[in-house]
């Protein structure tokens, strides 16, 4: 931290500017600590890779969580106000957002996610998020009481009792066991899959989108203005996609 306090002097004295004092120093450092979190998961929801609609319960999570867990302010200074009026407008804007049944399903049916999310303790949303699964899985493909398990039982078993298990269920008690976190993985889970294009498709931010038309000047260009719809698209996606 030194070190930085000297480099930041050099630069306010190239710049015949007052150096900070200590009060500005602290709540810069202070400020530094609070907004860290948030410009850290901005980063991941505004990337292009790796960005799914189910990443926004994880992203508000992490930086609720680790902005009420940074020590390196004082009780009642800079960092304390910041976090508090930070931590209220979070909650305001976001928590009906985090009760949306489709962003609790892009998180659940993303591997890396999947219940994870949802604190030990709060069984309730665990077993509410579950039953949504099975409807969706339901809705998504309706069963044929000829493939329900309930069907391969002998009824002449004077102690049966139908069971409530059906191939989706099974389907999503595996996906739920499955270590693999890759996308992958969905392969072996084709309901679950499908579930999970559906509810994912969508992107967390729109900086993707927008630095796709910013690209689009430097290709329609006034010497190229003659370019088909057709091969403009082409080679907006070839400029996007040239690291792949």
């Amino acid at each position: 931290m030194e070190q930085d306090q000297v480099k930041l002097d050099g630069v306010f004295k190239k710049l015949k500017l007052v150096p900070l004092n200590v009060g500005d120093r602290i709540l810069l450092k202070e400020y530094l600590a609070v907004m860290g979190p948030i410009a850290i998961y901005l980063d991941v929801m505004q990337g292009e890779r790796n960005t799914y609609l189910g990443c926004v319960i994880p992203c508000i999570t992490k930086i609720k969580s680790a902005i009420a867990n940074v020590t390196d302010i004082a009780p009642n200074g800079y960092g304390a106000n910041i976090r508090r009026g930070l931590m209220n407008h979070i909650n305001r804007r976001f928590d009906p957002i985090l009760k949306k049944e489709s962003f609790m399903l892009a998180t659940a049916l993303h591997p890396r996610f999947k219940l994870n999310w949802i604190p030990k303790e709060d069984e309730e949303l665990a077993s509410d998020v579950r039953r949504l699964l099975e409807q969706k899985l339901e809705e998504l493909c309706p069963l044929d009481s000829t493939t329900n398990v309930r069907a391969q039982t002998k009824t002449d078993d004077l102690l049966y009792i139908p069971s409530k298990a059906t191939p989706y269920m099974n389907e999503l008690d595996l996906f739920m066991v499955d270590p693999d976190i890759n996308l992958e993985s969905l392969h072996k889970y084709p309901r679950i899959k499908a579930l999970c294009l559906r509810f994912n498709t969508a992107l967390p931010s729109s900086a993707p989108v927008e630095r796709l038309f910013s690209a689009g000047p430097l290709i329609l260009t006034a010497r190229r203005n003659r370019l088909s719809d057709e091969f403009f698209e082409t080679l907006l996606i070839l400029k996007i996609h040239k690291s792949v």
